[in-house]
Formats: C-alpha cells, structure tokens, sequence
C-alpha cells in the first residue's frame, strides 16, 4: 500500500498493485521512485513543474519591503520574518488567488536588517 498527500494533514491510501513489501522512496526529475522485496520498483507519472519562491522585490521609498510569492492557484501561503534567523514571528497567512502574489511587510521599515521565509501547502 501507498499513501499520498497535497498537504500535511489529509493522507489517501492507495493500492500499490504489488504483493511484495515497499520500503524506500526517492524523488527526481519530477517522479517518485518506490523500491521494495525482490527488486520491484514503482515509478510514478512525471508531477507538473511548479514554480514555487518567496522572492524579494526590495525596499520601498516608505522604507517597507515588498515580497513575491510564487505557488499553484488555490495553495495556503504562510510567511514568517526574522531579526537573527534564530527567532521568526509569524506575519501572515493568505491562499493564493493568482500563481504570483504580492506582498508588502510594513513592519519593515522599522529593522535594519529582516529576513523572510514562507511555508505552503
């Protein structure tokens, strides 16, 4: 049996179509890899390439910072901020409506130095 997932919380159970035990998984080029007992190996259709970032667009005259954030339409965007890369605080959480979304960190203007980083699902 298989079990595949779009995001961390909802698992589907898949029939794997093999009797022998699986054990290893890899992914590259776009597919998965399952390996198992006696040599059997599973390889799964090519995924479509996804542009996935948070990129910086860069200061603004009002000393805010502005970010992009690439994701599949639909998708749940999280984007956090830190002073150290040690302590990060949350900042927002949006879906998002087009594959490229802006965002503006108003509370920027107030660092010297912030950095950003986002988690989707």
């Amino acid at each position: 049996m298989l079990a595949t997932s779009t995001n961390p919380s909802d698992w589907t159970v898949r029939n794997s179509r093999t009797e022998f035990s699986l054990y290893g998984v890899a992914y590259g080029n776009n597919t998965f890899v399952v390996v198992g007992d006696v040599g059997v190996a599973l390889q799964s259709d090519p995924l479509p390439v996804l542009r996935l970032g948070l990129q910086a667009v860069g200061r603004r005259a009002d000393r805010s910072f502005a970010l992009s954030a690439t994701r599949a339409v639909g998708q749940t965007w999280e984007i956090e901020s830190s002073t150290n890369l040690v302590d990060w605080v949350w900042l927002t959480q949006f879906q998002s409506s087009n594959a490229t979304m802006p965002f503006i960190d108003l509370g920027a203007r107030y660092f010297s130095r912030r950095s950003y980083r986002g988690q989707w699902w």
